[in-house]
């Protein structure tokens, strides 16, 4: 049986991520930094990944419309039905995940023009990755620790769930 490849790596006690690593016959160099076109992206994706489409999210997303609605706050709640359309869309397109998505905007071939991303070039590394036999747990934690407050408030939600 073939072993999975782990992209965290377990350093003085701590897990972290290096600063390169190979896949699929491509170098790849992980960056803190993004374009403004990478940093558009990444708001998108952000939305998407933090509403994730579970009942209880979209029954969610559907009360916060309602109270913009009784509020008067008519435009956003167009701004939240347009989220909730947008991400149930990419679901049934067969998208990649989100969470692979945000890491291709930070996570780079060695030659790769920094500049700019699009859909295919998303996919391309996407598929590098898979076919490398990478496991996928690594680049989720990579993507929601990149969203500044994530952990803390999906934290806090789940607990208030339980309660």
């Amino acid at each position: 049986m073939k072993e999975l490849k782990r992209l965290a790596v377990l350093t003085d006690g701590k897990w972290g991520f290096p600063d390169t690593f190979k896949a699929n016959g491509n170098e790849y160099v992980i960056e803190g930094s993004l374009s403004f076109d990478r940093l558009e992206m990444y708001e998108q994706l952000e939305v998407e990944l933090g509403l994730g489409l579970r009942l209880q999210t979209v029954l969610e997303k559907l009360d916060e419309q309602k109270a913009c609605y009784d509020d008067g706050r008519h435009a956003d709640a167009i701004i939240v039905n347009h989220e909730l359309r947008t991400s149930a869309y990419h679901k049934m397109e067969g998208k990649t995940n989100t969470a692979f998505d945000m890491c291709a905007l930070f996570i780079n071939r060695v030659d790769e023009d920094r500049r700019y991303i699009n859909r295919d070039m998303i996919k391309a590394k996407v598929h590098d990755w898979k076919e490398e036999g990478y496991a996928v747990n690594d680049f989720f934690q990579f993507a929601i620790s990149s969203i500044p407050g994530y952990i803390n408030a999906y934290g806090k939600h789940s607990q208030s769930t339980l309660t």
